[in-house]
């Protein structure tokens, strides 16, 4: 409904709104028929809108229907920038597409500013058609730029050959609370690891490319699991792609996020992986989190044509501060000034000062910097 009124379907409600309304979602709704302005696609919102999803679910079986919702900003129609900027809010919403090679959610052009909070993104059971045509939960596609996302208190879920988390575009994006590849509220154990990768920053088709991006993720479980890997295409819970040079693309893990790779002896090992031996311009920052690999690998590892590069080649920076714990030792040429890597009594690795490091139960110092 929307200002009391009620429609028969979603689409109808958010058609009849005005910017700035909120669409109250009153109970599940089965997307049957495309939306007549593109036949893949089953909801589009294209103004400044709240969709109250009210603990609710939006789905379809309709095979056709492989990108469920987009949200567009129909004032942005190239990669050039328009004045205005939509403001979408989508939460406490179930949104399940379970077609092959689904979709669940996609923003399709630029000038958004999304907020995706207390919701469900679950193509957990989408198959793969072909290699170009694979589950992809949640998509920045289209073409174009300033975007901003915030994903809270959401949980994001792929198929076992899907992409949670796929940018074909740049976009400030921030996960806070956030369970990608797992159910909400998983513990990091969980024994349902899926997904090719968590988040894929990928290179530019028929889009920008990913370069450019400034990723947080804060207080947040990420998991992959990719035992269909090989040397010539591996990847990893965090994948970045793309080989612009001229954006600098951040990472940042912070708080008491969970990043794990692999579940079982095959599996991918690494945590951060480049997919390109001449990525550049990538800065890497680890100010907290526990990261869990499945053998002893270097697991901050940039890998390209199958060779291991050095994270310090061509303008890649990787700093990890105070507060971030693993599971197995790493170069400690990474460490931020003023900090240390000790083996703790609980078998882990953690990043401190002197200080930490004597109050956490420290059994070795394996290297530090000045």
């Amino acid at each position: 409904e929307v200002n009391g009124a009620s429609y028969v379907s979603i689409q109808e409600a958010i058609d009849a709104a005005n910017a700035g309304d909120t669409v109250t979602m009153l109970g599940d709704i089965e997307v049957t028929t495309a939306h007549p302005e593109d036949s893949r696609v089953g909801i589009i919102i294209n103004k400044s809108l709240t969709i109250d999803g009210d603990g609710h679910k939006v789905f379809t079986q309709n095979s056709a229907i492989r990108r469920l919702v987009w949200v567009k900003n129909d004032g942005v129609t190239s990669v050039s920038r328009a004045d205005n900027v939509i403001k979408v809010v989508i939460q406490d919403l179930t949104i399940e597409n379970n077609v092959d090679a689904g979709r669940a959610l996609e923003t399709r052009s630029g000038n958004i500013d999304l907020d995706i909070i207390n919701c469900i993104l679950d193509c957990s059971k989408s198959k793969i058609i072909d290699n170009n045509n694979r589950c992809q939960t949640f998509v920045v596609g289209g073409s174009g730029d300033n975007i901003t996302i915030d994903i809270t208190n959401s949980s994001i879920m792929a198929s076992e050959t899907g992409y949670a988390i796929i940018m074909y575009n740049p976009a400030d994006i921030t996960l806070t609370g956030s369970f990608i590849n797992c159910p909400m509220n998983a513990s990091a154990d969980y024994d349902g690891v899926i997904g090719y990768t968590a988040i894929f920053l990928q290179a530019p088709d028929g889009s920008l490319g990913s370069a450019g991006t400034n990723l947080v993720i804060d207080d947040s479980m990420l998991m992959a699991r990719n035992d269909y890997s090989t040397p010539n295409n591996d990847f990893s819970v965090i994948t970045y792609q793309d080989e612009k040079k001229e954006e600098k693309t951040t990472i940042t893990v912070k708080g008491d996020s969970v990043i794990r790779a692999a579940k079982d002896d095959g599996d991918a090992e690494m945590a951060i992986f480049g997919g390109q031996p001449y990525v550049k311009n990538l800065d890497i920052v680890i100010e907290g989190g526990k990261f869990i690999t499945n053998t002893l690998v270097e697991y901050l590892k940039f890998v390209g044509n199958n060779l291991d590069i050095n994270f310090d080649n061509g303008n890649i920076s990787v700093v990890v501060k105070a507060g971030a714990e693993f599971n197995h030792a790493f170069d400690t040429k990474y460490l931020a000034e003023d900090t240390l890597l000790y083996s703790t009594s609980a078998g882990t690795y953690s990043v401190g000062t002197q200080s930490d490091a004597a109050t956490a139960g420290m059994v070795a110092v394996i290297g530090q910097t000045a």
